[in-house]
């Protein structure tokens, strides 16, 4: 597996929080949705609001229908999409 090098700096909230702006890319004839992203290395998942799902075409009934469970013990239904995320800048 080829190593890949990647050097930007970070965003960070005032609860330092690293954000990386990111672009989503949907279906062809959606415009893409440029946005922070928080950086997560203990997420399993990328997950966005329904709203984007919708602005980039994506069908949602389509996907697997999986619960998203928070650090703090939460738990929200979700579903699985496929969409491009590229790291901007």
């Amino acid at each position: 597996m080829p190593t890949v090098f990647y050097q930007h700096t970070l965003q960070l909230l005032p609860h330092s929080r690293p954000l990386i702006p990111v672009r989503l890319i949907g279906r062809r004839g959606f415009a893409p949705i440029d946005t922070l992203a928080l950086l997560d290395s203990g997420a399993d998942r990328c997950v966005f609001p329904e709203e984007f799902a919708v602005r980039l075409g994506l069908d949602l009934s389509a996907g697997a229908s999986i619960p998203i469970k928070g650090a703090t013990g939460g738990q929200f239904p979700a579903r699985i999409v496929p969409v491009t995320i590229e790291v901007v800048g």
